[in-house]
């Protein structure tokens, strides 16, 4: 089975003081047109290869999570092959894009309810991200990410994202982000969540924010760069998940497309995409 699995943008991420071993989290996500292909087959001898470019092994989720299923179902193994096309270490999700395009693919092919809480459980055991993009579309994802509730979007938004190159340890970022002194910036999800209901939703594009986006700007020289001369375009970026991406919002796929060109004769690295209703689907 052949799947497409979109990447994710962070519109907000709220992240408090943790509790445990985590962070709770309250974030609204969603889906954009970018995406990885992923290919799962069955094997027989309850074995799993993934064959994935430079990802290793024992960093690659798809590996994990396959493994997990194998176990928790009694299934008999699968290959899966991934072709990437989501950035990597951007904050759009591409790990856990993959483990759910993987436990997506296994659910259909071994006749599973992906809904199901032993599905929901062994996504959250993977990683925060895993159950909301699978889901995908619009949600609003809690708790340490395995709260998700799916929201409709009633017009399709486009972004210019842009991309930093650089390799952000999420661990790294977390650890810093509990040593700041200052309280971090939070957004009202609520509110957001229902101007981007509305027919206005533009209005929300100024609440959008990331707690995170402070530990990330201090890390990387280039992004003062870039919020310099977004600044001086009148622009708002965000940062996306624990970074470097950052993505501008527009309503307007020409004007994203425009964003785009300006950031790219500025020397960032930005392309446009728009939103989507699905995390995960068959091809």
């Amino acid at each position: 089975m052949k799947t497409k699995v979109c990447a994710k943008l962070n519109l907000t991420l709220n992240v408090f003081a943790k509790q445990g071993q985590y962070h709770p989290l309250d974030s609204l996500v969603l889906s954009v047109d970018v995406f990885d292909v992923v290919q799962v087959t069955k094997r027989t001898d309850r074995q799993v290869v993934v064959d994935c470019p430079n990802v290793q092994l024992q960093r690659n989720t798809a590996f994990d999570i396959a493994t997990k299923f194998v176990e928790q179902f009694g299934t008999t193994g699968c290959n899966v092959c991934i072709q990437k096309g989501i950035p990597f270490a951007s904050g759009m999700g591409g790990s856990s894009a993959d483990a759910s395009a993987t436990v997506f693919a296994l659910c259909k092919l071994y006749n599973v309810d992906a809904n199901c809480k032993e599905v929901q459980d062994l996504c959250a055991s993977v990683g925060s991200d895993v159950n909301v993009m699978l889901v995908g579309g619009l949600c609003r994802m809690t708790g340490r990410g395995e709260i998700v509730e799916q929201h409709v979007l009633p017009q399709q938004l486009h972004f210019a994202v842009t991309t930093f190159g650089c390799n952000t340890s999420t661990a790294e970022i977390f650890s810093e982000f509990d040593s700041l002194a200052q309280q971090p910036a939070f957004a009202n999800n609520d509110k957001v969540l229902e101007i981007l209901q509305s027919d206005t939703p533009w209005r929300a594009f100024g609440m959008f924010c990331n707690s995170l986006q402070p530990v990330v700007e201090r890390q990387n020289p280039q992004i003062a760069n870039y919020l310099q001369v977004c600044q001086e375009l009148g622009l708002h970026p965000t940062m996306t998940g624990s970074g470097s991406a950052f993505f501008v919002a527009t309503t307007s796929l020409a004007q994203a497309k425009q964003i785009s060109a300006k950031l790219c004769q500025q020397g960032f690295a930005t392309f446009p995409c728009s939103s989507q209703t699905q995390g995960v689907q068959e091809i």
